[in-house]
């Protein structure tokens, strides 16, 4: 089968897809979406800001930025990161 033979029957594919494919304005589209998200109940949730699912997003972050912060003082640099820092001020090009 040659290139040309594969993107003929490529193109055929495309086309009866696309004729069996309805064409919706974008309006259609946005007023479909919106009837059948109103046809959906949600469960009643609490309003409060503070126990969204963000919020605790947050909250985990923050635990784990704290805890960083107070054991990692207690780590200096390691000898490979001081010997790159060396390396990097007398470069040797080649020789």
């Amino acid at each position: 089968m040659s290139l040309s033979k594969g993107n003929n029957i490529l193109a055929r594919r495309w086309r009866s897809y696309r004729k069996s494919v309805p064409i919706r304005s974008p309006e259609q589209v946005i007023f479909q979406r919106m009837s059948s998200q109103a046809a959906v109940t949600q469960p009643a949730r609490s309003a409060s800001r503070w126990s969204s699912d963000v919020a605790i997003l947050i909250y985990v972050a923050l635990a784990t930025v704290v805890v960083h912060l107070l054991t990692g003082g207690r780590y200096g640099f390691h000898r490979d990161e001081l010997a790159t820092l060396d390396d990097a001020r007398h470069l040797a090009w080649g020789t």
